[in-house]
């Protein structure tokens, strides 16, 4: 991780002492997390969460962890070296009835009312937008070696069981929906090994009408038994050593032709994805003001979808991080919302109709400086996710000329990545995914 927890506790007392104030106060676990720079060991301690509970308290007298999370010599080394004090979790409310702070900051929306109470809060002078959510979003040179790192093994892993779902159903193999869930998740952590550490949310699989709901989510229970003759969506992504991934496909089960409206749809979305993903734009703009790109093919067909084009990527954290986002929608706080260099952002664009099918393509972006000169400071995108598209859903004659070269670099560069890890199978599915388009 590119700043040690000194430097960004440091960082965050002059930013708050500039209003002056003396003390921050959180209960956000993301928060906690950055400033320590620890997540939990869960393929030590078990369970699938990387964050762990705590409360904390920074000032220049003295930074506390509240927690109960388990520390070991070499943690408690690297707390005391970072100038970081530990108290037990429940020790955290006591403090606070017993300090006598006057000049403390925190954030309304991320603590929670025994915080409010114990303090005694009548003045709301002491509510601020987080100093720290602009700074978590922006990641340092080192994690952005690890994402991309990270999404090398990702981008293997969803491959090999996007094809290996597609080989067992056209094969003619009854999976539910949970079932094809936990092959995902088997895969990232087969292939992941020892740098892969847990889902980064529960893994989305939804076939047919289910794929028309944003956020289905299968269970054991109740889950859709998967055949051939519609789609399939799987919306996953995981928590690695060296950062955070989230990508959805949308691929076909069809045996026969593919119907030309399906075809329509889905390239319609592609193109999306891929008109935000090569966009070039000045610094100062807005995720809202750049949603209209990834929305404008849409419209033109009468068409849209009900949710944001994107959101934040957290760092090992949680898959939502505020506060860059991409959609529409007016916020207070539009400043936050300037996309910055570093800033990792999801582009998911999508269709869904009613009891028929829904699709839904993402790729995360990571934002880079690209080109200045006499009207402003340019910035560009980098793909980091590493996944083919499903070749016979795309309508090459509704592809834009511009996005095919794009989409063409992209293919070039999944194969080139992922063929040499795929077997004879794999690597013949991926060849024919990525196979270039006439230009």
């Amino acid at each position: 991780i590119s700043k040690t927890p000194k430097k960004k506790i440091a960082e965050l007392l002059s930013t708050i002492s500039e209003k002056d104030y003396t003390h921050y106060i959180t209960s956000s676990l993301e928060e906690i997390a950055n400033l320590t720079n620890l997540r939990v060991d869960v393929k030590k301690i078990g369970g699938d969460k990387v964050l762990f509970n705590a409360f904390m308290m920074v000032s220049k007298a003295k930074t506390i962890l509240y927690t109960d999370a388990y520390i070991d010599k070499k943690i408690n080394s690297h707390l005391k070296k970072n100038g970081i004090s530990i108290k037990s979790y429940n020790e955290f409310y006591n403090d606070l009835s017993a300090y006598k702070i006057k000049k403390y900051c925190l954030d309304e929306k991320l603590n929670n009312y025994y915080i409010y109470k114990n303090l005694s809060i009548k003045d709301k002078k002491h509510f601020i937008i987080s100093p720290l959510c602009k700074p978590m979003s922006i990641k340092g040179i080192k994690e952005i070696k690890g994402l991309r790192n990270c999404n090398i093994i990702d981008g293997i892993a969803i491959t090999k069981a996007i094809y290996c779902v597609k080989n067992l159903i056209k094969s003619g193999y009854k999976l539910s929906e949970y079932e094809i869930k936990n092959i995902v998740d088997d895969y990232r952590s087969a292939i992941g090994k020892s740098k892969y550490l847990s889902p980064s949310f529960d893994t989305i699989v939804a076939y047919r009408e289910n794929s028309a709901i944003c956020h289905y989510m299968p269970n054991i229970e109740k889950s859709k038994v998967v055949k051939d003759g519609s789609l399939l969506l799987i919306d996953s992504g995981g928590n690695y050593l060296s950062g955070t991934t989230d990508i959805t496909r949308t691929f076909s089960l069809y045996k026969k032709k593919v119907p030309s409206i399906v075809k329509k749809h889905y390239t319609l979305v592609l193109n999306s994805l891929m008109k935000l993903a090569s966009q070039k734009f000045p610094y100062g703009l807005t995720g809202t003001e750049l949603d209209i790109i990834a929305r404008q093919n849409l419209y033109n067909e009468y068409l849209d979808f009900g949710h944001g084009t994107g959101h934040g990527i957290g760092y090992i954290s949680n898959v939502h991080e505020g506060p860059n986002r991409i959609g529409p929608g007016f916020t207070k706080a539009t400043d936050l919302n300037v996309l910055e260099p570093g800033q990792v952002v999801s582009d998911e664009p999508g269709l869904y109709f009613e009891n028929k099918y829904g699709i839904r393509l993402e790729n995360d972006l990571l934002v880079l400086p690209d080109k200045e000169n006499e009207y402003a400071d340019f910035l560009k995108f980098e793909m980091l996710t590493i996944c083919p598209f499903d070749r016979e859903l795309i309508d090459e004659k509704l592809l834009d000329k511009d996005i095919i070269k794009y989409l063409n670099e992209y293919n070039a560069f999944v194969y080139k990545k992922l063929s040499s890890k795929m077997n004879t199978y794999e690597k013949k599915m991926l060849k024919k995914d990525t196979k270039l388009f006439k230009v």
